[in-house]
């Protein structure tokens, strides 16, 4: 009996041995359970946080980029005012690339119609900028227009252009020298019949300002043609003026 006694003893030793053990695991499972759901909603949290933060910088990225654009066409004027045309177009085509990129924004949206109008402003002053060319040719000027028409892919319209400008720039040269020495004669006749009413007395002194103004023209289109040969391995369309040339021949 004293054995059995022993072993029953022992066993409920055993007993609230595993009756500890087991409140112990339960209390670690219940302390663990809310370990994890700290850890879970500090996670979300934080992911939260991230999430807000990348929205903010998206946000300012826009603002800067909006607070960037309003400014274009104020900096595309003084880029134009300071012959720097090539920039002013690299910036407009930037800015109009960047404004593609974020439509999403309706005040964005509304600067690109902005922008192409900025551009195309900016094509009309570099053309003006290539009819004053006509009559007095800087070899500075003419190589920023040339790279500005480069970057816009027109090159071949600028030049075909510039034939136009030499053209007008000749007729209005010679009726321009004309003018002074009609006797109220309309100058919408013909410039054939505009030379043929020039007094007689006048006409060599109209005949020399005539020769003056075409020979500013002639001048300029000289050192064009000039450029053009000293540069025409580096400039693949430089035939376009010889072009120009044959037709102003004709």
């Amino acid at each position: 009996r004293d054995n059995c006694d022993r072993e029953f003893a022992e066993i409920q030793n055993i007993r609230a041995q595993l009756t500890q053990t087991l409140e112990t695991c339960r209390k670690a499972r219940e302390r663990l359970k809310t370990a994890s759901n700290h850890l879970t909603i500090s996670t979300f949290v934080i992911l939260a946080n991230v999430r807000k933060r990348q929205i903010i910088k998206s946000v300012l990225k826009s603002l800067q980029l909006l607070q960037n654009l309003r400014s274009v066409e104020k900096d595309v004027t003084d880029l134009v005012n300071k012959k720097e045309y090539f920039e002013a177009i690299e910036l407009i085509l930037k800015s109009k690339k960047a404004a593609a990129a974020h439509k999403e924004y309706t005040c964005i949206a509304d600067l690109t119609t902005r922008l192409q109008d900025t551009l195309d402003m900016t094509e009309e002053k570099l053309d003006s900028v290539l009819a004053k060319i006509c009559y007095n040719f800087d070899e500075e000027t003419f190589k920023k227009l040339k790279k500005a028409y480069d970057l816009l892919g027109k090159t071949q319209a600028a030049m075909e252009q510039l034939h136009m400008h030499y053209s007008s720039a000749v007729n209005e040269s010679a009726i321009e020298a004309v003018k002074p020495y009609l006797n109220e004669v309309s100058i919408e006749i013909k410039f054939q019949e505009m030379c043929q009413s020039v007094p007689t007395t006048k006409a060599p002194v109209c005949l020399l300002n005539l020769c003056e103004n075409l020979f500013l023209v002639m001048r300029s289109y000289y050192l064009l043609v000039n450029w053009h040969i000293k540069n025409e391995e580096s400039v693949p369309n430089s035939s376009n003026v010889f072009d120009i040339e044959r037709n102003v021949r004709r």
